[in-house]
């Protein structure tokens, strides 16, 4: 999930921005509850400032598996015909048999897919605590990291499945 605005205010893509009282909302449901609760509740509101005129970026990008320090492979977060949309939905960022240890880390970079030049968005790392987490809820687990990345990526969807 992703801020509906950079990180000054401005929309994603043509001129405007979004009102500082929409954005001081945000950041006060973003620290209230639980990571479940606060990305069910920041969807529905960021849905309805993207129905108010809020311009959403075409976000893609690229995720990175390390285990101890190693790479295991970089997968693209991104779907085709995907655009104008701050709850993307990507296909392909999957690996097989990780061994699940404090080693084990996700590092991602999101852009924002633009005409001339591509606005950065903002990176994440979801760390092996995160990881554990998601396998217990057993399900799509949001994982919060609005503290990294200048606050414009607010949320990562995982799954984490024992084999």
């Amino acid at each position: 999930m992703i801020s509906p605005s950079k990180s000054d205010g401005r929309v994603w893509d043509g001129v405007g921005s979004v009102p500082q009282e929409q954005l001081s909302k945000l950041g006060s449901m973003m620290r209230s509850g639980h990571p479940v609760a606060i990305a069910t509740n920041v969807a529905m509101f960021v849905g309805r400032l993207a129905n108010s005129g809020v311009e959403a970026p075409e976000p893609y990008g690229v995720a990175d598996l390390f285990v101890g320090g190693q790479p295991w492979g970089q997968r693209p977060l991104d779907r085709q015909g995907q655009r104008d949309t701050c709850t993307p939905m990507w296909d392909g960022a999957v690996w097989d048999r990780v061994p699940l240890s404090p080693a084990v880390h996700i590092s991602g970079q999101i852009l924002d897919r633009d005409l001339a030049y591509p606005d950065a968005i903002g990176n994440f790392v979801i760390n092996y605590g995160h990881l554990v987490e998601a396998l217990h809820a057993r399900r799509v687990y949001p994982v919060k990291v609005d503290d990294q990345a200048m606050g414009q990526v607010l949320f990562v969807g995982i799954e984490v499945w024992p084999q």
